[in-house]
């Protein structure tokens, strides 16, 4: 793990103790003390928006750095200005510091947990792989809108490997995801039919199976619902969803 400073922060994250904290961390910033910098919020019940400020603006220098920003033992008093103002899509929050060092310790850059699986092309996996992902991604302290987005991301992805990719045939599904700095990634793998055209694919209301009751509506759910849609595909190699 690089060198990292951690940060105890007074009762009160104020305009005053912002522009203090900014002036004491700069300073090593520039010579390059650490890498990775932890704020311990253990005693601190109140921060306004000049805190939230102070932090978005480690954060951005820190980064450029190729650094990296974390929170630990959050009091309740902080947390709801902490999610209001977005922070926790920027800056994760560890209860306290043996979850940070088992979650950044041995890390790829920029990944703080991963996951794997791999289970069989059926209809009932459908649920079963949203849950999963979903009960990963819950570590992230996601709003209850971010958790339904997820499951119906992933619903669609991987009854898209059912139904089209293996023509109810049944294969195997792989999910990859991976909780990062800068959000939740996730891979929908399988190994079918793949398609020749995922422009077209790709189309609202588009269907490979017209016979059916699908509305081809799966990618435009998955683009609506997620911040970045890839897919790549293969004919008769199988297609990738991420």
């Amino acid at each position: 793990m690089s060198a990292a400073f951690c940060l105890w922060c007074r009762p009160g994250i104020d305009h005053f103790q912002a522009e203090t904290i900014i002036r004491y961390t700069e300073g090593l910033l520039r010579q390059q003390c650490f890498r990775l910098l932890v704020f311990d919020l253990a005693d601190t019940v109140f921060m306004d928006s000049a805190g939230v400020g102070m932090m978005i603006g480690l954060y951005r220098e820190i980064r450029a750095w190729g650094g990296a920003v974390y929170i630990i033992r959050m009091q309740s008093g902080v947390r709801r200005i902490y999610r209001m103002a977005g922070l926790h899509k920027i800056i994760p929050c560890y209860e306290d510091e043996a979850q940070f060092l088992a979650a950044v310790e041995g890390a790829e850059p920029g990944m703080r947990d991963k996951m794997r699986l791999t289970m069989n092309a059926i209809a009932e996996n459908e649920y079963f792989a949203r849950v999963t992902v979903a009960a990963f991604s819950a570590k992230m302290d996601p709003t209850m809108e971010e958790l339904s987005d997820i499951k119906t991301a992933v619903s669609e992805a991987v009854t898209n490997a059912v139904v089209h990719g293996y023509d109810g045939k049944g294969g195997n599904v792989e999910i990859r995801a991976e909780i990062r700095m800068n959000g939740l990634e996730v891979e929908i793998e399988d190994e079918g039919i793949g398609m020749d055209d995922v422009e077209l694919a790709m189309e609202p209301l588009y269907t490979s199976r017209p016979e059916t009751n699908h509305a081809g509506m799966g990618f435009t759910f998955m683009e609506a619902f997620m911040d970045e849609l890839e897919v790549t595909s293969t004919s008769g190699q199988g297609t990738k969803v991420k």
